[in-house]
């Protein structure tokens, strides 16, 4: 005896042994079970279309949040994104067929048509066959309407995976914010001295040019303020903002220069890797001394000549003296930054406050634009070592830090008396009128000192831009590749996917209403189709059938000559539909045949 298990089903929703049948090969029909099995054989698939939808948005989030990658990693990328953009594409086309292999039934039931016709609606998750049932005769305008409203929303479907793919782009960039780091090559500054403006040898290797290295710390100190300058917090907030330099939070009299390092491929220096080398100016105390009323007998004598020198008397409580400034770098409503030594700051020792620190003067003048008391300024500028410096190429010298310290008081100027004179002394200052930056009108000796150390700072960071650099090995900076996502519209498009998808299964549960879905096997089509096919009925009953030359043969026609052949037997019927006879005992039976009038209406019940 034939296990249950093992009988053929033609409709298998409504009892899977719950309900005991009349025979064998009877089965209960219910709509209401029948649409509750559909839903749950294809949710799943709306289940993977969420569930790829997520996967891809994870994916381009870490990718987005993790930065920079490598070319490894982006390969690894491109694989992860095709393999869920394939799969996102291959499960939404089955989602597709699925509603097509549901929805055929119900065409197939509501009209009339040709058996050529009948035979392409049944394979209709073609595109190609709903596009020949559009141009075969008959032509039906609600088949026409169905058809290409089915295939440009196959199309759209499509179309809407592959614009997905265009929301992201993984290009490699172009600046410090795209790179990746590895060991090999890199291009450092050379720090060891304050080069020439050629770039061809150190500034003080020439003693006929001692002039030039103190001008060129000036100048370099003076540039600093074309470039940005940001806060520590700045910097923790993003570790790849370039800052040129920066302050602290706490001490605005404490200046950092993160210096950096480029792949010798990068021509234009345009992805630096930001060291963690690190080298600081600041200034100690600063004192501030009252100044006594000056006269014309504060004009005295100097090298160049007669009344050229500003003698400026200060005290405070403990300490007074007299500061010396060149009388045409002195003037109302201005501020004078004075190197008191006629030793060059290298050498110097009266002004030293130790190897890396130099003590520095500033005068500021009353004036009718501010009415201020004249002042005298004095101010300890300390320059750091190069911290993480594992090499000496690393590190500046003390030289350099003592000429950065006073540069922004030099100006180059020296007198030379051959021996037994007294040599070479220098008489250095710099004046800055009112409205400058580094004018100190209004500020606290603690603010003067903050100016000071912001400009050895700068003059620092220009040594680190226009010196020559060397090649050694260290951490190099790539270009990296760098994930943008077009949120504002993947979002959109990824939502629609999964809402199209619902609004398919929808669809697919209300074409099913009312009408029996045959399982799709080529079993349960052969055995609907068999009576159409062999015999010829036109009826759907056995009893009085006319005999078939195709029960015996035929086996190579097409499907065009098998549906001429089966024309030809019923060209009076008026057409193939889909239907339900009903038999004298209750039950009824499907048929896929020709249709007579009042009859053909899906009810719940037992079918055979």
């Amino acid at each position: 005896m034939v296990q249950t298990s093992q009988r053929t089903q033609l409709e298998d929703l409504d009892h899977k042994g719950q309900k005991k049948t009349k025979d064998t090969y009877s089965r209960d029909f219910n709509s209401r079970k029948q649409s509750w099995r559909l839903f749950k054989e294809h949710c799943p698939r709306l289940v993977f279309t969420g569930t790829f939808v997520l996967l891809l948005s994870i994916t381009l989030y870490a990718y987005e949040e993790d930065g920079s990658s490598s070319h490894a990693q982006r390969n690894g990328f491109n694989v992860l994104t095709v393999i869920l953009t394939l799969a996102l594409g291959l499960n939404f086309f089955e989602v597709f067929r699925d509603v097509a292999k549901v929805a055929r039934w119900r065409v197939l039931a509501y009209g009339m048509y040709k058996v050529n016709q009948m035979d392409d609606i049944l394979r209709g998750e073609s595109l190609m066959r709903l596009l020949r049932l559009m141009c075969k005769r008959p032509r039906s305008r609600r088949i026409i309407l169905i058809c290409a409203t089915w295939i440009l929303a196959n199309l759209l479907a499509q179309g809407a995976l592959a614009i997905l793919a265009l929301t992201w782009s993984f290009d490699q960039g172009h600046d410090s914010t795209s790179i990746i780091t590895t060991q090999g090559s890199v291009n450092v500054t050379k720090l060891e001295c304050y080069y020439n403006f050629n770039g061809t040898a150190c500034a003080d290797e020439n003693p006929k040019f001692a002039e030039s290295v103190q001008t060129i710390a000036h100048s370099y100190g003076d540039d600093i303020r074309s470039e940005h300058r940001c806060t520590v917090q700045d910097v923790l907030k993003d570790a790849h903002q370039e800052c040129y330099y920066y302050v602290s939070d706490d001490d605005d009299s404490v200046f950092t220069l993160q210096y950096r390092q480029y792949n010798p491929d990068d021509d234009t220096y345009s992805y630096p890797y930001l060291t963690p080398r690190l080298i600081t100016s600041s200034s100690g105390p600063c004192l501030q001394y009252a100044v006594n009323t000056l006269g014309p007998d504060s004009f005295i004598s100097g090298t160049d000549g007669a009344g050229s020198i500003l003698a400026i008397p200060y005290h405070n409580d403990t300490h007074n003296g007299t500061l010396d400034v060149p009388r045409e770098l002195a003037g109302w409503d201005a501020t004078t930054y004075v190197w008191t030594d006629k030793l060059a700051p290298q050498a110097s020792v009266a002004q030293a406050c130790g190897p890396r620190c130099l003590w520095m003067w500033a005068f500021r003048q009353w004036g009718p634009a501010t009415k201020r008391p004249n002042a005298v300024f004095q101010c300890p500028i300390s320059i750091s070592e190069v911290t993480s410096a594992d090499s000496p190429n690393f590190n500046t010298p003390d030289s350099v830090a003592r000429l950065a310290a006073a540069s922004i008081a030099l100006n180059g100027r020296y007198t030379s008396s051959p021996p037994p004179g007294p040599g070479t002394l220098w008489s250095q200052a710099q004046f800055y009128p009112y409205g400058s930056y580094w004018e100190a009108d209004g500020l606290s000796a603690q603010g003067v000192g903050s100016l000071m150390a912001e400009f050895a700072i700068g003059s620092l960071a220009r040594v680190a831009d226009l010196n020559p650099p060397m090649i050694v090995t260290d951490t190099q900076p790539v270009l990296g590749y760098v994930l943008e996502v077009k949120w504002q519209y993947y979002i959109p498009l990824a939502t629609g996917i999964l809402v199209f998808h619902a609004l398919l299964l929808g669809l697919m549960l209300w074409t099913a209403r009312r009408v029996v879905v045959v399982d799709e096997s080529y079993l349960a089509l052969t055995r609907l189709m068999g009576k159409l096919v062999l015999d010829g009925s036109l009826d759907g009953n056995q009893e009085g059938a006319r005999g078939s030359e195709l029960q015996l043969n035929g086996c190579l026609l097409n499907d065009a000559e098998l549906a001429r052949a089966i024309e030809e037997r019923i060209e009076n019927a008026g057409g193939i539909s889909y239907w339900a006879k009903t038999n004298g005992d209750g039950t009824s039976t499907l048929v896929l045949g020709p249709k007579p009038l009042g009859d053909g209406q899906f009810l719940d019940g037992t079918y055979t």
